[in-house]
This record gives structure tokens, C-alpha cells and sequence, in this order.
């Protein structure tokens, strides 16, 4: 859960340009203190394992791009064969 958690704040964090540390130095302290205040501190400890550093960050923002790029080859080479496939000339 904390893995998904990180790369969910890691995608919000690459669609709005924003710097990699925000998520260490703003995100993850607001969110703490949200916890603490909605249920307990026991709550806001768990906050402290997903990993939000800027490395962190950087690296999983380049494996999403990574991946986005890597579907988005897959598809458009899928395409090209369908093309060829559908302008094959016609065996009498």
C-alpha cells in the first residue's frame, strides 16, 4: 500500500511540474499533521513508510515515463502492422 501510495503522489506530483521535494518538504508533513488531527499519532507514523524523497521521486517519475513510452511503442508498432497487414494486395 505504501508503494502505491508513494507512486500516486509521485504521478500527481509529474502531471503538475511541480519540484520533487515538495513531496518530502510540504506533501508529506500536511498529510501528517492531517492524520494526527482526524485520528491519532499511530496513524501519522504510518505516513513515515512511503518513501517520498527526491530521489525516490525522480527515479519512479522516469520509470512512469518509461513505461508510458514503452506502451505507447508497443501500440504504434501493433498499428503499423495491422496497416501493412490490411494493404497486403489480395492471392487469387
Amino acid at each position: 500500500m505504501a508503494l502505491m501510495a508513494s507512486y500516486l503522489v509521485n504521478y500527481r506530483i509529474g502531471q503538475a511540474g511541480e519540484a520533487h521535494t515538495v513531496a518530502e518538504n510540504l506533501i508529506k508533513p500536511c498529510v501528517k499533521d492531517i492524520m494526527e488531527c482526524m485520528f491519532d499519532e499511530k496513524a501519522a507514523k504510518l505516513l513515515d513508510t512511503i518513501p517520498l524523497s527526491n530521489d525516490t521521486i525522480s527515479r519512479k517519475i522516469r520509470d512512469l515515463a518509461e513505461n508510458v513510452k514503452a506502451t505507447l511503442i508497443s501500440r504504434i508498432k501493433s498499428i503499423k502492422f495491422r496497416f501493412k497487414w490490411m494493404n497486403q494486395p489480395k492471392l487469387k
